[in-house]
This record gives structure tokens, C-alpha cells and sequence, in this order.
């Protein structure tokens, strides 16, 4: 189990200057593969998940410390699998791509298509994060700390 508050702690943390400090998290990957069922477990809900037919936003918040600000989750989910790849535009975007974590979900009651599955949304998260630092590079109002931090972050989950 991942703590997503302990992830948003360690994002701040890692030099992303400016914006919110609220943390993103897109849950993508197989249609059936759990994605609403890990969202309404993490939010402590009870009640059935329902097929997501988009994009779906949801959040949690922590208080902090006396003095701090809250944290504050926003927990995202694609449905439809590799349908709706093109929305990842709206949850990772430049500005907040330093704060952002992708989850992707695998059905293994389907282990032929869960590689296929994997590739597809790794290939299709590196290029929009491709995009996004392009978009970074060339604005020459952009977060510097945002790209720095991009380009730390960007050895521990793929080689380039």
C-alpha cells in the first residue's frame, strides 16, 4: 500500500517551486482491472464502484501540522483502457507534472494482454511527459525548479 500524502510530501520536497503543493494521481490502465475499487478503497469508501465511462475526479485531504496548509490529493481515474489515452493532457500537465504519479492497473484474470497493456500506457505517459518538458524547455517563463525536478525524477522510473 502506498501512501499518496507521503508521496505528495516527497514531491514537494523534490524542488517543484511554485503552483500549489497539491499532489496529482492518474490511475490508468485495463478496463476491470480495479482502478475504482483501489480509489474507493484509499478514500475509505463502502459502497460499490460504478464503470467509470471517462475521467473521473475525486480528492482527499490532510490536515497538516498547526500552521502548515492541508495536503490535499487529487486522485484521478481514466476508464475505458487504451481508448482515452489522449486525456492524460488534462491531469499531467507542465506546470504540475512534478507533483503528478501514474498508477497503472493490469487485469490479471487476463495475463496475454497485461504486457501489452503495460507498454502501451508506459509508451503513451513517456511521450506526453516527452511533450511536457518540451513545453518546460521552451518557455522561458516556466518553473525551473519544475524542469529540474522532472529531469531527477526521470532515471528512477525509465531510461531514456
Amino acid at each position: 500500500t502506498v501512501d499518496i500524502f507521503a508521496a505528495a510530501e516527497e514531491a514537494q520536497r523534490a524542488s517543484c517551486e511554485g503552483g500549489s503543493n497539491d499532489t496529482q494521481v492518474l490511475l490508468v490502465g485495463a478496463k476491470q482491472a480495479g482502478k475504482s475499487t483501489l480509489m474507493r478503497d484509499f478514500l475509505g469508501q463502502t459502497d460499490d464502484p460504478k464503470p467509470t465511462a471517462a475521467l473521473e475526479y475525486r480528492f482527499a485531504r490532510r490536515s497538516a501540522a498547526t500552521g502548515a496548509s492541508s495536503r490535499v490529493a487529487n486522485l484521478w481515474e481514466l476508464g475505458g483502457g487504451t481508448q482515452l489515452a489522449e486525456l492524460l493532457r488534462v491531469v499531467l500537465m507542465p506546470a504540475n507534472l512534478c507533483r503528478s504519479t501514474v498508477g497503472i492497473t493490469l487485469d490479471m484474470s487476463s495475463p496475454n494482454d497485461a504486457l501489452e497493456t503495460l507498454l502501451f500506457w508506459l509508451d503513451a505517459v513517456r511521450r506526453h511527459v516527452d511533450v511536457c518538458e518540451a513545453q518546460l524547455r521552451a518557455d522561458p517563463n516556466a518553473n525551473a525548479g519544475a524542469l529540474q525536478s522532472l529531469k531527477r525524477r526521470d532515471g528512477d522510473v525509465w531510461e531514456k
